[in-house]
């Protein structure tokens, strides 16, 4: 199996591609007061992705994680780059709790996987791929916002497998 991550500050998008199937997609948020404990919501978040994927599928089924790695452009504000930092850490812990039970992690920078693609378009392409049982396997939250997050999750993988 394959899992992909679009991570997040505080929530993570998420996908299982089975076969080159989408299995299923979900939104993971990371618990509050964990983050508070261990002083970091990037190893929270990457706690609750394994915890949530724990729930879903046995250990070690999971050859490969394809994790969207932060990119701090020049003259970005110092609160985009220390989020990116958390971003970072989040997708460095998950590698780092899963390293002897995946086979593989691959990073996608935000351009090697969707371009220069405005966020709408590119959902619209992402779901274009699917077809309609796969469709039916993403569970989106209410909150619009969070949705990107799974799509993008799809997305992610969905370039990895090579139909995007």
């Amino acid at each position: 199996m394959i899992l992909s991550i679009d991570p997040g500050k505080r929530h993570a998008g998420c996908a299982l591609f089975d076969d080159k199937e989408l299995a299923c997609a979900w939104l993971v948020k990371a618990n509050k007061t964990y983050a508070e404990a261990v002083g970091s919501w990037g190893v929270a978040t990457a706690h609750a992705v394994r915890d949530d994927l724990l729930k879903r599928v046995y250990p070690g089924v999971i050859e490969v994680a394809v994790i969207e790695k932060p990119v701090v452009r020049k003259g970005h504000s110092s609160k985009i780059s220390n989020d990116c930092v958390d971003l970072a850490i989040m997708g460095g812990a998950f590698a780092g709790v899963h390293c002897e039970q995946i086979e593989k992690v691959h990073f996608y920078i935000p351009e090697d996987w969707k371009g220069q693609v405005p966020k709408g378009v590119m959902i619209e392409r992402i779901q274009s791929r699917l077809d309609e049982e796969e469709f039916g396997r993403v569970d989106l939250p209410d909150n619009k916002k969070r949705q990107t997050d799974v799509w993008d999750a799809v997305g992610i993988g969905l370039k990895y497998i090579g139909r995007l």
